[in-house]
């Protein structure tokens, strides 16, 4: 478990109430003689940007756009998973099992609407996506 997410769990890792940045964790070497110091907007958060997944959410928004257009699409992807299924043998891959209930489970619509979602789910399923040849 890294140290955010420790912090997180103990209450001392705390978001901006107007930006959402993460703010300062709140130790002994920040707090001072008269109690923690409380410098919210202090630190400089910068945020790296993953060029990949700026990628894949850019290309999974215009598979949705595809998939609102002819959702019959959402069958050709679910014959790719089959696919890749059958080529990797037993056990089957869980981030492939995972995209077989999202297909099975989702009509088109809400399909296209998760392809576009920012949730975290959506992100490390975009990465083993079987809509990547929709893209073209």
């Amino acid at each position: 478990m890294g140290t955010g997410a420790l912090a997180e769990r103990c209450g001392l890792y705390r978001r901006c109430c107007c930006c959402h940045a993460p703010k300062h964790i709140v130790t002994a070497t920040t707090a001072g003689a008269d109690g923690p110091r409380r410098g919210w907007h202090t630190r400089t958060v910068t945020r790296k940007v993953d060029p990949t997944e700026v990628r894949n959410t850019e290309l999974h928004r215009r598979v949705a756009a595809k998939i609102r257009l002819d959702p019959a699409l959402t069958e050709q992807a679910a014959a790719v998973l089959d696919r890749w299924m059958r080529r990797d043998g037993d056990p089957p891959d869980p981030a492939l099992l995972e995209w077989k209930t999202a297909l099975e489970m989702l009509d088109p619509a809400q399909l296209a609407d998760f392809l576009e979602s920012p949730t975290p789910r959506a992100k490390r399923m975009r990465i083993s996506s079987p809509f990547f040849w929709l893209a073209r």
